[in-house]
């Protein structure tokens, strides 16, 4: 009702975010406090963390004292009960107890039955993004059948293919991409302005097409430029060469491949919401360098056989 506070700490899809952002824009709602985003964590241009009467927390409004001792409690009485011998209360696959034997070696999943977990959606942090489609370019594949072992079978093969022939000449292209997109980074005045304040560098590791480049954003000074950083960068993200350019152009939501599993992160977290910040001139610079680039149109099929992220040590 009019003037009435929107409280939401359940589920993202209660809420048509358009919807609310646009009621407390006008005046209908005073106020809303959120626990849950659609995409979380939500980018720092999200229109409703720039409201003023919007009260946000990181999806933590049941992390209390109670609920995680209580759930520490779960856990370790269920591990007791099986060092017991005895049958856990709190399954997920309460069926599947009848044929757990700790003594004898896992036995390897069949093809059939590893075609139907990869088929299953993509990990979810909201339940507005379960059973979403992956993006182009990163849908799991089922492993090549592979004969039994000798000992304990591992519970899935490696994914991991023979790597694709990549077209040298697209290589060339797209490594001239990174290295005009590096010399505009670090001489942008914009970009300077955008990681004042900031501190950190930024790694990109780019398997399919054996590349990789670093941003680093130290006070009002970027720089960018192929290779490692040194000293070593406090994140650090891989990606298919295609994932890159989609995030850069404006065309992919980073988080949305992360949870897709189509970006392998490391470092910190906290730091690489900036990423998020800078988004608006980085995608400027990129736009500008792919333009004259030449044609990119193979950058999705670039060693599609070759380890995705996920294959990849972090």
């Amino acid at each position: 009702k009019p003037g009435a506070c929107l409280v939401n700490t359940a589920r993202a899809a209660l809420v048509d975010e358009d919807a609310l952002a646009a009621a407390l824009k006008g005046g209908h709602l005073a106020g809303a406090a959120l626990d849950v985003f659609s995409i979380e964590p939500p980018g720092a241009e999200h229109p409703l963390l720039a409201a003023p009467n919007v009260i946000a927390t990181p999806h933590v409004g049941g992390n209390t004292f109670e609920v995680a001792i209580h759930q520490g409690q779960i856990v370790s009485d269920d591990f007791a009960r099986l060092l017991r011998g005895e049958r856990p209360r709190h399954l997920a696959d309460p069926p599947g107890w009848a044929s757990v034997n700790f003594a004898a070696p896992r036995s390897a999943p069949s093809d059939a039955l590893r075609a139907e977990l990869l088929a299953h959606p993509a990990p979810a942090v909201t339940d507005l993004q379960r059973g979403k489609k992956p993006a182009p370019g990163t849908a799991r594949k089922p492993a090549a059948s592979q004969p039994p072992a000798a000992g304990p079978a591992p519970a899935f093969a490696p994914t991991t293919g023979p790597p694709a022939t990549p077209d040298p000449g697209l290589i060339a292209r797209f490594r001239a991409l990174l290295e005009a997109f590096c010399a505009s980074a670090s001489n942008d005045a914009a970009l300077r302005a955008a990681a004042a304040g900031k501190d950190l560098a930024l790694q990109f590791s780019l398997p399919d097409a054996a590349l990789g480049f670093h941003l680093a954003l130290r006070g009002e000074r970027a720089s960018a430029a192929l290779g490692e950083p040194t000293p070593p960068a406090e994140v650090k993200l891989r990606m298919r060469a295609a994932i890159l350019d989609g995030m850069l152009s404006g065309r992919v939501n980073a988080m949305q491949e992360a949870l897709a599993g189509g970006i392998a992160f490391s470092g910190d977290a906290g730091k690489a919401v900036t990423l998020t910040q800078l988004q608006p001139e980085l995608q400027r610079l990129w736009n500008a360098a792919r333009e004259r680039a030449g044609d990119l149109s193979g950058l999705a099929l670039l060693g599609a056989e070759a380890a995705t992220p996920r294959d990849l040590p972090a």
